[in-house]
């Protein structure tokens, strides 16, 4: 039980230390920039990859973990907006920074960025092939996270087919602030309703608004603040002609983008008088605020999860050294035949979402009164000897989802311990014993299918797995070993687990 304690602890120690690597920064950041559009009635804008590249290399510098698109169609774009969502879902603690440069538009008082493969034929057909700010916001609020800033350098001055309409996020109109629901968070604008954003003089490497916010970004002053900087050096740059714009508020007082307080500058000697001055107050961090947010504990999508399965397992190929010598003995005497096993299966397991595709878990398996039959023939008599025995299994998987929404489907596999536990029972009609096992553990490799339904705060789960031992079990008689069962068994279990 010793050995089995150290097991059991050294597990857990790995799955949660990995878990909080992962999750000690609290700050994310999506950048997204579309210069090169495939529809060549799209002008091809020079900057928005150089202004996304610069942009993420800024916010990384600032403690962002930071995820760059460029040039990307509207599939890769929900799938990016997915991911950060559900990493912004981690925590009630987590901030987050969108950032978009491309094209934009404006259909129908519904404002659109435009993915590079979208196709500007009529507005219905760009609704469907464009991704929505209200869309964006639908998702960004699903995770209730602390504070979010999103900011658009769309509306650049281009044309679409005809002539008629400018390619601007907010060219035409501009929603009012309630329409967003952007309670908590900050919206940015790179000009004002109506106006177009200029994508830089030629040869320049960013557009203003971008060259702006970027010089301006590292002030730890709070945002409000440090726009007013950004959006005069944007209309300085640009002769007065491009206003920024930005509406919503924060979720926090003082919001900065840099918490970190600047470095205390060296003392002076000061005359008495002076000397008794009260000192200036730090900058106020977002990191001090209270979460006004409400606490949810349980979350459908939260990256950690807890649960616990039921089942059956059903021995599939197993061998036995036992099954190879009667066979040996009995040869033209009559038969001995493998037989497959059921046995139960209970288990409890934890696991960490680095993505809403990718997960670790760690489980605890006991398997009951798994092993191996073998039922001899011979005369006309038949007779089975039953082997079996219990054992605990720590299976170490590597999960991948196909599906993460209302439904949950995907695949897992992983290596796996398994420790014996207690003695092997052999029993036969006339007769029945034990024989110690020798063997401290078997090491293989777990793989199968998993599926689930969302049902209140967690999911109804269903698994189908095999699982293969690389080396048998062994056990000792009267100071003799001797090698009893290889494992091959196939299990299926439903259970319930919940996220949080």
């Amino acid at each position: 039980m010793q050995r089995l304690s150290r097991f059991i602890a050294v597990f857990f120690l790995v799955f949660v230390g990995t878990g909080f690597l992962f999750a000690a920064n609290n700050r994310y950041a999506l950048v997204i920039g579309n210069g090169n559009y495939r529809n060549k009635s799209i002008a091809t804008l020079a900057n928005p990859v150089n202004d996304a590249t610069d942009m993420a290399a800024a916010l990384r510098d600032l403690g962002y973990n930071v995820t760059l698109k460029t040039n990307i169609g509207l599939r890769e774009m929900l799938d990016a907006v997915q991911d950060f969502s559900f990493n912004l879902k981690r925590s009630n603690e987590n901030e987050g920074f969108f950032w978009f440069a491309g094209h934009g538009l404006s259909v129908k008082g519904i404002h659109y960025m435009l993915p590079v493969d979208v196709d500007p034929v009529n507005d219905n057909i760009i609704a469907r092939g464009a991704y929505s700010v209200d869309d964006l916001m639908d998702e960004i609020g699903s995770a209730r996270n602390k504070t979010n800033l999103i900011v658009i350098d769309a509306c650049r001055n281009t044309l679409l087919p005809g002539g008629n309409r400018s390619v601007g996020g907010r060219g035409l109109t501009v929603l009012a602030s309630d329409d967003y629901r952007i309670t908590g968070n900050k919206v940015v604008y790179s000009t004002m309703a109506g106006r177009t954003a200029s994508d830089g003089v030629p040869g320049s490497r960013n557009s203003p608004f971008a060259r702006a916010f970027i010089s301006n970004i590292k002030k730890p002053e709070a945002f409000d603040d440090v726009f007013l900087d950004i959006a005069n050096e944007t209309m300085r740059l640009t002769q007065g002609e491009q206003q920024p714009y930005s509406m919503g508020s924060f979720a926090v007082k003082s919001y900065t983008l840099n918490p970190l307080p600047p470095a205390p500058l060296p003392a002076l000697a000061v005359a008495p008088a002076a000397a008794e001055a009260a000192p200036s107050p730090a900058p106020v961090s977002s990191q001090s605020q209270p979460d006004q947010t409400e606490g949810h504990f349980f979350r459908q999508d939260g990256p950690w999860t807890l649960g616990g399965r039921l089942g059956m397992a059903f021995g599939f190929n197993s061998s036995s050294d036992l099954g190879s010598a009667a066979r040996d003995a009995m040869a033209g005497l009559g038969s001995a035949t493998d037989k497959m096993k059921i046995n139960f299966n209970f288990a409890v397991y934890g696991n960490y979402s680095f993505t809403d595709r990718l997960a670790i878990q760690i489980e605890l398996n006991g398997m009951i009164n798994q092993g191996y039959k073998l039922e001899l023939s011979a005369g006309g008599v038949s007779e089975t000897v039953d082997i079996s025995y219990s054992s605990l299994d720590i299976p170490i998987l590597l999960k991948y989802n196909f599906i993460r929404n209302l439904w949950l489907l995907g695949i897992q596999a992983g290596p796996h311990i398994s420790i014996p536990v207690g003695k092997t029972d052999l029993s036969a009609p006339d007769q029945s014993g034990s024989i110690d096992i020798s063997t401290a553990a078997t090491f293989g490799l777990t793989a199968g299918l998993f599926g689930g339904y969302t049902v209140g705060p967690g999911r109804i789960i269903g698994d189908l797995r095999f699982i293969f031992d690389f080396n048998k079990v062994e056990g000792e008689q009267n100071g003799v070993k001797q090698a009893f069962i290889l494992r091959r068994a196939l299990l299926l279990t439903v259970g319930y687990e919940v996220s949080f």
